[in-house]
This record gives structure tokens, sequence and C-alpha cells, in this order.
């Protein structure tokens, strides 16, 4: 295994979470044109536009989904970025070292069972 391959796996992890959150604002936002021309659709045939087409722009900004929505992304972004320190510090050093390296991880995988337990006492994490 090359020297620098920990390395390169760190950018490529950098890299596909940028690219993530750029597909993820795209398909958001080709949603909200497809609503749009719905709507304009709907307007231009004169008839009544329902509630239904304006769910994207009427979500509530807080609440219990998003107490669970953001303990998920929070865990699992401390959690993937805590297992490449763990990884480049095993590769170079060994396992022993690389425990201490692991705190990233342990509080992502924190998050995440903060989320389950949100889960089973029964908060909701889609509005429906």
């Amino acid at each position: 295994m090359p020297e620098n391959a920990p390395y390169w796996l760190t950018v490529i992890f950098l890299v596909g979470s940028f690219a993530v959150g750029i597909v993820a604002m795209i398909l958001r936002s080709q949603a909200r044109e497809r609503l749009q021309k719905e709507r304009m659709l709907l307007v231009e045939k004169g008839l009544a536009v329902p509630k239904e087409l304006y769910v994207l722009e009427a979500e509530p900004s807080g609440g219990r989904m998003w107490v669970r929505m953001g303990l998920l992304l929070t865990g699992v972004f401390f959690t993937v970025g805590g297992i490449f320190p763990v990884m480049v510090t095993a590769l170079r050093h060994g396992f022993p070292d690389a425990l201490r390296e692991s705190v990233w991880l342990f509080v992502g995988v924190g998050w995440l069972i903060c989320e389950r337990i949100l889960a089973w006492a029964g908060f909701p994490l889609n509005p429906k």
C-alpha cells in the first residue's frame, strides 16, 4: 500500500461530502421547479391550486422531526469523519495508537444512539 493512500482516502471523503451536498441541493431545486410548473399549469387552466403543491415552501423550521434529522445528520458526519483519522493512524502506527484518534468516531456514534433513542420514544422523522 502506498504511503500517501490514507491522505487520498481523506481527499476522496471530502470531495464526496461536497458532492452529496451539491446533489441534494440540485434535487431540491428540481423539486421546487416541478412544483412551480404544476402550479402554473393549474393557474393557466383556471383551476384552484391545492395546498399539497405548497408543501416544500410551507415546512416549519422547527419541531420534533428536525431534532431527529439534525441528530442523524450530525451523527453520520462525525462517524464518517471520525473513521478516517482512525484508519490513517492505524495504518501508520498501529491499532493501539488509533484508539486515541477515535474521539470523533465515538462522538458520532453517540449522536446516532441519541437519534435512535428518540425514534424509540416516538419522535417522528417525517411529518406524515
